[in-house]
């Protein structure tokens, strides 16, 4: 809130949870559209690292409660923060 107040936005600034799906026909599929982000989110890691990264996701997103596979493929529930800001 700190950043809208000092760049003129006041306390004109609405912040809200939305629900969300990401979604996919399979795992592999969502995971490989995860590793397309490879260069902005894990920039830091080293090549091994990234080479180890769809086993590590694939296995990780097993445990997620939010996980639901179907026969139309699997969905993940997500969190987005909306934030409406106006001067």
């Amino acid at each position: 809130m700190k950043h809208f107040e000092d760049n003129d936005f006041g306390h004109h600034v609405e912040v809200r949870s939305v629900k969300g799906t990401v979604s996919a026909e399979n795992l592999e599929e969502l995971v490989s559209r995860w590793m397309l982000f490879k260069d902005m989110w894990w920039k830091d890691y080293s090549e091994e690292e990234v080479k180890r990264l769809p086993s590590v996701l694939t296995n990780e997103a097993r445990k997620l409660k939010q996980l639901k596979e179907t026969e139309e493929g699997v969905q993940i529930e997500t969190a987005a923060w909306i934030t409406v800001a106006r001067k």
